[in-house]
């Protein structure tokens, strides 16, 4: 088949890193690849990770821009293009796109909240039950079709069968530094909990980068814990798949998620994992029997759950092996791509 995967950026992100995998899959399996971003938002190095065969197509347009001509300049590709299937990952693309160029149309859900006022036409696929739902109760009647988020559990370096911490534990989250949706207040907040009840042999890495970076390092100060924080910014993907399994634990504390590839990371490496009691991020951990929760939005929960995660690390090590099993057998990168195709090939 001819795909087309068309964003209107293409910086680091779950969603982008996501159809990298995919689209080099696809193209392992003798498909005709193309990625398609119309605007001038786009990192180098992430396009850098494409399989060489992946074609790149940037259109250039400047985000917000009233300029017609990039839109023209779309349709008329299209049109000669012909692709068998379109794949949107941003689904405001679809009012750029004329009706008849729509036929073979899909989109990815890739969060909550996403209006579907534009999808007509289009069809629909959400990356959890989570995003389905939450879709279906604001849109009755639209049919939404489930392809969970996947990883190269392979790539993923695991963590040595240690079934205890040093004498420091390592706290890793990752994610956009993004407070509102990812919650990495919380954690901050918690770990100066911690620190108020003398509890100092913990710290705290935050892989990623964002806008609210200046504003989690105020309030690690005022917590009294910027000794114990560490903002590494974005790393490459292959150095953070090296990385996790040098931390003892992993926490995200999101309070919006579409799915939390980061969480499927981190069991992958062998990490034990502590999430909200509700959510996505819950969900994928099979309803929290493969995580530790704690009371979602709550800083003293979540100081609590690290706290006693502390007390019988043991315990929470031990479902570790099972937890990565459970990541390699449902969100495997090649069971991803097969229900994609499978998916293509009906429409």
């Amino acid at each position: 088949m001819k795909i087309f995967h068309c964003f209107f950026g293409f910086r680091m992100g779950g969603s982008e890193t996501l159809v990298v995998d995919l689209a080099n899959r696809q193209c392992e399996y003798g498909h005709e690849v193309t990625l398609l971003v119309v605007n001038s938002d786009v990192d180098p190095a992430l396009l850098s990770t494409l399989h060489k065969d992946v074609r790149i197509i940037l259109l250039g347009r400047q985000p917000g821009s009233r300029n017609p001509l990039p839109l023209i300049r779309l349709n008329r590709l299209l049109a000669c293009e012909r692709p068998d299937i379109l794949h949107l990952h941003n689904l405001g693309l679809t009012g750029m796109i004329l009706p008849w160029l729509r036929r073979h149309c899909l989109s990815t859900l890739h969060t909550t909240g996403i209006p579907l006022e534009k999808a007509r036409g289009v069809h629909l696929v959400a990356i959890s039950p989570t995003v389905a739902e939450d879709a279906s109760e604001r849109h009755p009647g639209t049919e939404i079709t489930v392809i969970p988020n996947s990883i190269d559990t392979a790539a993923i370096r695991q963590r040595e069968d240690i079934a205890d911490y040093r004498e420091t534990l390592r706290i890793v989250q990752l994610g956009r530094l993004f407070p509102e949706v990812k919650g990495q207040d919380l954690l901050i907040k918690a770990l100066g909990i911690l620190r108020r009840k003398t509890i100092e042999n913990v710290t705290v890495d935050f892989i990623g980068s964002g806008e609210s970076r200046g504003t989690l390092e105020a309030l690690a100060k005022e917590e009294g814990v910027a000794d114990r924080v560490t903002f590494l910014d974005t790393l490459p993907r292959h150095e953070t798949y090296s990385r996790l399994a040098s931390y003892d634990i992993m926490v995200h504390p999101s309070r919006i998620e579409g799915f939390g590839l980061a969480v499927i990371e981190g069991m992958a490496a062998g990490l034990p994992i502590i999430v909200p009691d509700k959510g996505a991020p819950f969900e994928i951990t099979d309803n929290g029997r493969f995580a530790t929760t704690f009371a979602y939005g709550d800083a003293a929960s979540l100081a609590e759950t690290i706290e006693k995660c502390m007390a019988g690390y043991p315990a929470v090590h031990k479902r570790t092996k099972s937890a990565r099993e459970y990541v390699c057998k449902h969100f495997s990168l090649d069971a991803m791509t097969r229900s994609y195709l499978q998916f293509y090939s009906k429409i």
